[in-house]
């Protein structure tokens, strides 16, 4: 790895994994790869492992003091080697439970022969299609039906409709021909105690049986291959009787390692879990050899309990095992699954070194492509750099500092490593080409920044280090976006890169700036927001008027060292915020082709930018946010990203000067409506009121036009509904228009910083109709909504109107409703949450491997072929423009010629009006000076004849 750390390279054989196929461990399987017999219950003896016990050292170790006796390694080498339990009488598997009760509904309980004639057609017709599990029931289901006898008296039934005679059906050779034994078949089904214990309970002409481990194994060893085939299994690899458990794998210690504190030594979890199986299997053994039946049964029934929760020990057939008083134990189940298990947590995700985790805070004064670093961090994480005769001065001086920027370690080619807070004097530090320092971070290195949950690729991006002062990570504003972070207390994490390679797969493809444009929506994902698009409104406004001093101070703040002319001179030279927000532009035009308005509007409503200038129109959300077709997207397809980071980074720096100087706050006068507002606000409720009034006097009178799918009910419901939210968005924007224009809740809404039109009504006029479910608050008591109205009340009022703002404040029933809709949102939002998490996580699994091959086909792991080229186009998503249709197949013949065919006669010469108004006339006459322009002018408009 250039110029990080050297890492071991293991000398293991590599191969080529073609398939997996997973199986049941057999019996005599488990003991071909044991390598040793487990048959103590002691794990120590004397302070060496005891031989036989549950830490033979045949198994391995974790003790860096004893050698494998298997491999002869020591600790780390020897990967483990599995030992065995030979069980004093079979035990089921808590996992194949269900499995094993599948089974026994399917053969005879006397001489295991299938419950089926498989002659039948029938049989062959309905598992032609069927494997596996699917397979298993559809043959217990059509054995449970064959068992059942039809008779016109329940006197002739056995118990629950089971046939009391012999039932002769077998997998016989032919017609009436039968393979079985003609037993009478008891009915199995789980035992249900206090704790539905694994135990199945036969049920035999009225006598109920408890059929253990030992009696199930019986029947199942009696199954033929030719009838475990029919049932879905594959003999050579699981046969049924392989579902018993007669002999335990016993993991070894590197599975189970003990914890050594103190010179104390701990053993897992799982170690005491095999201990109490050995003692129980012991004491089985013993009791069988007495002859004591109670004692056998006790026995048995706690082997059965331990070997179950050493499986599972959240399952519903045991009462879950404890390590101590207040701590479960966590069986092999509960280590492989789940977010923490062995999969999701170690293989699908692992912890990694060298990254930082903290919580975040907004910076405007960092450029949007950096982030700020903590010193105490910047001290912590390390950059392994190798010496060479370039930077061997500048990392010698690192070394031999103490104080920030320094280096922690120096690893020499030998393999030592040198901890520099150890040594007494490091001014004599010296360093040799290819020694590695672990040098501190220091500003302008590139690290990898994200935040969890990490749905997208711009969840995770490369940013440049700035070491600031206090304790949070620094994030430019503009970056929120794409994280989905805000700033009440959300944590992110940082990755510092470990070789060159990383450090230039970030600068290359994950830095900010590369991901400015999503390619999912091909669209922006970053934009300006909040204060400095607010900032950029009130700078863009058509009556911002600054001075010298102020213009001066921009210039200095964006490097610039030439003012542009002033736009009034006398009675002193006043800028206009236009011409200080044109400092900041590149050159581009927007929008980029002229719109049906007319240019330059008395009320400076429409933006117009020629050439990097602002001529008019204030700077709003739609034009520099996160919106297709912005001046963002427009400067990173004619400019490139790096343009796109240097114009956010003015636009930030400007307007947080501008409203440093300038200021801007909410106060309570932003939030009341004056008299004229208020009687507009009350005429639309009045006659919102008038107009339920009709749909409700229409409802009684039957005369209510009815929806399709809908009762009258239903039909009025939604009339009303209607109505009500009408009223709301209607009262909405008159209360916007009402307003003053300095009002700041309504310069924040122009601005598109925050808040909308039906925010300013809320709060000043009043909050509207509240929906749960997307309807009217229900009847939720005996037929009305809160005990404070009448029986039957459908008004407005009774059913979720709040007539009330936020400035006056809601009346009680009024804000019950409106909690009511809060909650559903928020309750809304965790479910989707869940839901949607989940079915991301399953998708990213499944198409993982999906990758653009080298001859733009995009491809699988297996070279399975999923499109020819990548979209179906082979284009870049976050360059693709969006754009309205091209109008040429929806023009006709005179549409066609009066707007592409150019002024030429028939002859093939040009008219002397070629040209008209719209040519200057030196064009006119180099297209004249050519006879062939004729024919490529009427070759090209021919062609575009034929496109259409």
């Amino acid at each position: 790895m250039s110029g990080g750390a050297a890492l071991p390279v293991s000398q293991m054989e590599l191969h080529k994994v073609n398939e997996v196929q997973f199986e049941i461990f057999k019996e005599r399987q488990i003991k071909s790869y044991a390598v040793c017999l487990v048959e103590h219950a002691k794990s120590y003896e004397r302070g060496r492992p005891v031989r036989g016990g549950i830490n033979d050292l045949r198994m391995g170790t974790t003790d860096f003091e004893f050698a494998c006796e298997t491999c002869h390694r020591k600790h780390p080498e020897c990967p483990g080697h599995f030992g065995y339990i030979e069980l004093a009488e079979p035990v089921f598997n808590i996992g194949v439970f269900d499995l094993v009760l599948l089974v026994l509904k399917c053969v005879c309980k006397t001489c295991g022969a299938l419950l089926l004639n498989t002659r039948e057609q029938d049989v062959h017709k309905k598992l032609q299609h069927m494997t596996g599990l699917n397979r298993l029931r559809q043959v217990a289901k059509m054995a449970e039906a064959k068992c059942r006898v039809s008779t016109s008296t329940e006197d002739d039934m056995g118990i629950d409709g089971f046939d009391s005679a012999p039932f002769n059906g077998g997998s016989g050779m032919g017609p009436g021909a039968t393979r079985g034994c003609g037993a009478s078949q008891p009915r199995v089904s789980r035992f249900y105690g206090i704790y539905p214990t694994l135990v199945i309970k036969a049920v035999h002409e009225e006598q109920d049986a408890e059929w253990h481990a030992d009696k199930v194994r019986q029947v199942l060893d009696r199954v033929s291959d030719d009838d475990a085939r029919l049932m879905g299994f594959d003999p050579q690899r699981c046969h049924p009787r392989d579902l018993v458990l007669t002999v335990l794998p016993v993991p070894p210690p590197q599975v189970r390692p003990a914890i050594s504190f103190g010179g104390l030594r701990s053993d897992d979890e799982l170690t005491h879990q095999i201990m109490s199986i050995v003692k129980r299997n012991n004491q089985l053994r013993r009791d069988k050899e007495s002859d004591v039946q109670a004692a056998i049964d006790r026995s048995r029934a706690l082997l059965q309990e331990h070997v179950a929760t050493y499986f599972n020990n959240a399952s519903t057939y045991y009462k879950p095992t404890k390590v101590n008083d207040t701590k479960k134990l966590k069986s092999l189940t509960e280590r492989l699954k789940g977010k923490y298990g062995r999969l999701r947590g170690n293989l699908m995700g692992k912890r990694v070194d060298f990254s930082a985790r903290t919580v975040i805070t907004g910076d405007p004064n960092i450029d949007v492509d950096e982030v700020g670093v903590p010193f105490s961090v910047a001290m912590t994480l390390t950059f392994p750099e190798r010496v060479n005769t370039v930077n061997k001065k500048r990392l010698t001086e690192f070394a031999r500092r103490t104080v920030y920027p320094s280096a922690n370690y120096i690893h020499h080619p030998n393999g030592t490593i040198t901890k520099l807070a150890l040594l007494r004097d490091r001014s004599k530090v010296t360093l040799n080409i290819g020694d590695v320092v672990e040098r501190h971070v220091i500003n302008g290195d590139v690290v990898l920044f994200n935040r969890q949950p990490t749905l997208h690729r711009m969840s995770m991006m490369g940013h440049r280090v700035r070491v600031l002062n206090y304790n949070t990570f620094r994030l430019n504003l503009s970056c929120t976006t794409p994280y989905n972070a805000d700033f009440d207390g959300d944590e992110m994490n940082l990755h510092v890169p470990q070789s060159l390679l990383t450090k230039a797969e970030l600068i290359e493809m994950m830095m900010v700036p590369k991901n400015f444009v999503s390619p999912n929506k091909s669209a922006p994902c970053m934009g300006i927001v909040q204060d400095s698009l607010l900032g950029s409104y009130r700078l863009t406004d058509k009556d911002t008027f600054l001075d010298k001093y102020f213009v001066q101070s921009v210039a200095l703040w964006l490097d610039l060292w030439q003012l542009p002319i002033p736009a009034i001179l006398k009675p002193r030279p006043l800028w206009t915020g236009k011409q200080v927000f044109s400092l900041i532009l590149p050159e581009v035009n927007h929008p980029a082709t002229p719109q049906d308005r007319p240019p330059f509007p008395h009320n400076d409503s429409v933006v117009m930018i020629r050439r990097g200038q602002l001529l008019c129109g204030p700077i709003t959300k739609s034009i520099v946010g996160a919106a297709p077709g912005s001046l963002i997207h427009v400067i990173f397809n004619e400019h490139g990203s790096d343009e796109v980071a240097r114009f956010i980074n003015g636009v930030q720096r400007v307007t947080t000067f501008f409203l440093l100087n300038f200021g801007f706050s909410v106060g309570v006068q932003d939030t009341v409506a004056d008299s004229d507002t208020l009687r507009q606000m009350n005429d639309v409720l009045v006659k919102t009121r008038r107009n339920v009034e009709k749909i409700g006097a229409a409802a009684n009178n039957r005369t209510l036009n009815r929806k399709a799918g809908m009762t009258l009910l239903q039909s009025f419901e939604a009339d009303v509904n209607s109505a009500l939210n009408k009223c709301r968005e209607e009262a909405a924007k008159k209360a916007l228009s009402n307003v003053r224009r300095t009002n700041s809740f309504k310069v924040m809404i122009e601005a598109g910083s925050k808040g909308t039109d039906l925010n300013i009504c809320q709060i000043a006029v009043f909050v509207g109709q509240q929906n749960v479910a997307g309807s009217r608050i229900p009847f939720g008591f005996r037929r009305r909504t809160l005990p404070h109205f009448m029986l039957d009340d459908y008004g407005e009022t009774s059913r979720g109107m709040a007539n009330r703002g936020y400035v006056e404040g809601l009346k009680p029933h009024e804000f019950f409703f409106h909690t009511m809709a809060g909650r559903e949102g928020l309750i809304d939002t965790a479910v989707k949450t869940s839901d949607t998490g989940y079915l991301q996580r399953k998708l990213i699994k499944a198409l993982e491997d999906v990758h653009a091959a080298y001859d733009g086909t995009v491809r699988n792991a297996n070279d399975e072929l999923i499109q020819f080229m990548y979209g179906e186009d082979g284009l870049d998503g976050a360059r693709i423009e969006g754009g309205q249709l091209f109008p040429l197949p929806f023009r006709d013949d005179k549409e066609m010629e009066d707007t592409y065919k150019y002024e030429y006669d028939v002859d093939g010469t040009f008219s002397g009006k070629v040209g008209g108004n719209y040519m200057d006339p030196h064009v006119r006459k180099m297209l004249r000076a050519d006879p062939q322009n004729v024919r490529k002018l009427q070759e090209e408009y021919e062609q575009l004849t034929a496109d259409r």
